[in-house]
């Protein structure tokens, strides 16, 4: 039996790609998330092996799942959770328009 799921709240949490689940769930609300291509709310399970897309101002990043965190991980081990498949830029692209608070760099933590 392998890890059990985890929300995609806590999991955008647990490996830094955003610096609070609040900031994971206004992502979610406003349409900046998927799974697997299919639009996730913050309380849809991701598992291993799963595709995110997720789109913070115009920077979308593309990413799958490696592992899940039993809980929060440091800056240092966060990225091997997960494997960066490709990054663009996406002109007129709403979803939280600014990076502002959910972003801190390239980890989020």
């Amino acid at each position: 039996m392998g890890p059990l799921p985890l929300r995609l709240d806590i999991f955008l949490k647990y490996s830094c790609l955003v610096p609070r689940r609040a900031a994971a769930k206004r992502l979610c609300d406003a349409g900046g998330v998927w799974i697997n291509h299919r639009e996730a709310k913050a309380s849809s399970l991701v598992r291993i092996n799963d595709t995110l897309d997720i789109l913070i101002g115009s920077r979308k990043r593309t990413l799958r799942i490696l592992e899940i965190p039993a809980g929060q991980a440091s800056r240092k081990i966060a990225p091997e959770l997960y494997l960066l498949i490709g990054e663009s830029i996406i002109q007129n692209q709403d979803p939280l328009e600014s990076p502002g608070p959910l972003h801190k760099g390239p980890g989020g933590c």
